[in-house]
């Protein structure tokens, strides 16, 4: 079963996380919380390295948190 890395590049640092959706899929999954400032650079990137598959994403979703 291969896992997607899904990489965050919030305002300050980075970080990667390891997904599959074969296990939690049908869902709305918490990835971690980042603080991302209106304004500056931050990103959501999706990696294909090292997957046996194609690599498919439906959404990504920010909410804001006051």
């Amino acid at each position: 079963m291969s896992a997607k890395s899904i990489q965050f590049e919030p305002f300050l640092g980075m970080a990667t996380v390891s997904v599959t959706q074969r296990v939690y899929g049908g869902q709305w999954n918490l990835l971690g919380s980042y603080p991302f400032v209106a304004g500056t650079g931050g990103s959501v990137t999706v990696r294909t390295d090292d997957t046996d598959r194609f690599v498919t994403v439906d959404a990504v979703k920010f909410e804001l948190i006051p």
